[in-house]
């Protein structure tokens, strides 16, 4: 299936992630702009630099292929015969969920997965929000809720798990260790587990 093809390992897993970023794709981020001006004293000139250029990114043909593969009727069952044997997969390595449907089908591709642990990190609030109310969330599939700023801890949603960012202060939640492990994770596999209710990663 055209935009499905297995993309090279990511620097923070062993294994692989699915979905790149396109310019304009995150939903959240429609109004990110506003966020950073209207909270510019949480940040140093290098970190609003960083941000900056991090919104300016032009999205890739193959990153831009992954998404028109989304709404393909033979998404799942592509998605579950690349998984066929992965037992780690991390959604998302940039970018986020387009969609209340997108979210159902990658829940689908878990639950028709059951050999494989699934790591779900978003912004998309309002999407977990209503899943929670219509669906259950599979065994192996673990959604963490993501801080949207720096050392500003997520508001938790009941159900799922959360995932935090420090910079200058100290982690609110399990201090992830791949900044000291080359940027890997190496035997951890604290971000699929939903008994670390919260996980916290080092801006860089």
């Amino acid at each position: 299936m055209k935009g499905v093809a297995r993309p090279p390992n990511n620097a923070k897993a062993k294994e692989w992630a699915f979905v790149n970023k396109a310019k304009g794709y995150v939903l959240e981020g429609k109004n990110l702009r506003q966020l950073i001006r209207d909270n510019l004293h949480m940040f140093d000139g290098e970190k609003i630099k960083t941000i900056a250029s991090g919104l300016q990114k032009l999205t890739t043909p193959a990153q831009q292929r992954r998404l028109d593969a989304i709404d393909d009727p033979l998404w799942i069952d592509a998605m579950v015969k690349l998984l066929a044997r992965e037992n780690w997969f991390r959604w998302f390595d940039s970018g986020d969920l387009q969609s209340l449907q997108m979210l159902h089908n990658i829940a689908e591709v878990a639950r028709r997965t059951p050999h494989c642990r699934h790591w779900l990190a978003t912004r998309e609030r309002l999407f977990v929000s209503k899943f929670l109310k219509l669906s259950v969330v599979p065994d192996n599939l673990c959604i963490r809720v993501s801080a949207t700023f720096p050392d500003v801890p997520v508001k938790p949603i009941t159900g799922v798990n959360a995932g935090n960012v420090h910079y200058k202060q100290p982690p609110v939640g399990q201090p992830c260790p791949a900044p000291q492990q080359n940027g890997k994770c190496e035997t951890c596999r604290a971000c699929w587990d939903k008994g670390v209710l919260t996980v916290s990663y080092k801006e860089h």
